[in-house]
C-alpha cells in the first residue's frame, strides 16, 4: 500500500515496513472526526443520517450505500449507529476519494467499505442488508441502480429502504422494487421508508 507492505501477525500486531525508512520512527496519526470539507452538504448528511435512523429504527446491523459517491453518508450513518456499512460506487475516482477520506477516520475496513462495481450492479450476497439508502439519491435524486436489484439484497422481515432529505422517492422506481405486496410504505417529513415483510410463501 503506497509503497509500504503491511504484515498482520497471529498475535494481533500489524507491521509497516517502507524501503529506505530505516532509523526513521514510525508515528501513527489519530483518527479524524471529519476528513470532509465543511459546506452547504455538511450539515444535510448530519441530518440526513439522524432522520435515516430515527424514521427506520435500524441502528445496528448491514447497512448498504447505493452510489456511495465519496463516503459522506456512509460516514455520518457509521457516526450516529452501529451499523456495519458497505457502499458500491461505479465512479473510480469516487471509490478512491471516499477511501483515502474514511481512512483518516480509522473506521475504514471495519465499520465502513466501498467497493467498486459495474454501474448497475452490487456485488453482495441477497437478502443481506438491513438498511438500504443513497447517496447519489440524497445529492441527484436518482437511485444509479435498478429498484429489482436493489430488492434481492434487502433483508425479509424488517429489512428498510430509505430514501428522501433533499428528493423525494420516486414513485416509479419504488414500483420497480417488486415489494408492493410484502412491504409497507411509510412516508415522513423528510424521508420515505419501505419496510419489507416476509417473503411470499
Amino acid at each position: 500500500s503506497d509503497g509500504r507492505l503491511l504484515v498482520s501477525t497471529d498475535t494481533g500486531r500489524i507491521h509497516c515496513f517502507e524501503a529506505g525508512a530505516a532509523g526513521k520512527q514510525s508515528t501513527s496519526s489519530k483518527p479524524v472526526a471529519d476528513p470532509y470539507p465543511k459546506d452547504k452538504w455538511t450539515a444535510v448528511y448530519e441530518a440526513s443520517a439522524r432522520s435515516i435512523l430515527s424514521q427506520t429504527g435500524i441502528r445496528t446491523g448491514f447497512c448498504l450505500v447505493v452510489g456511495a459517491e465519496q463516503g459522506r453518508l456512509a460516514l455520518a450513518l457509521a457516526r450516529n449507529s452501529g451499523l456495519k456499512i458497505y457502499g458500491v460506487e461505479s465512479d473510480p475516482a469516487k471509490v478512491a476519494a471516499a477511501r483515502k477520506a474514511l481512512v483518516q477516520t480509522g473506521l475504514y475496513g471495519h465499520r465502513i467499505t466501498i467497493h467498486e462495481a459495474a454501474a448497475g450492479e452490487i456485488p453482495y450476497s441477497n437478502y443481506f442488508a438491513n438498511l438500504v439508502v443513497s447517496d447519489t439519491h440524497l445529492l441527484t435524486g436518482r437511485v444509479p441502480v435498478a429498484g429489482e436489484v436493489v430488492a434481492a439484497h434487502l433483508k425479509p422481515c424488517g429489512g428498510a429502504i430509505c430514501l428522501g432529505g433533499t428528493h423525494s422517492f420516486d414513485a416509479d422506481w419504488r414500483n420497480s422494487l417488486g415489494l408492493s405486496k410484502q412491504s409497507v410504505t411509510k412516508t415522513g417529513e423528510d424521508f420515505t421508508v419501505v419496510k419489507r415483510g416476509k417473503l411470499p410463501g
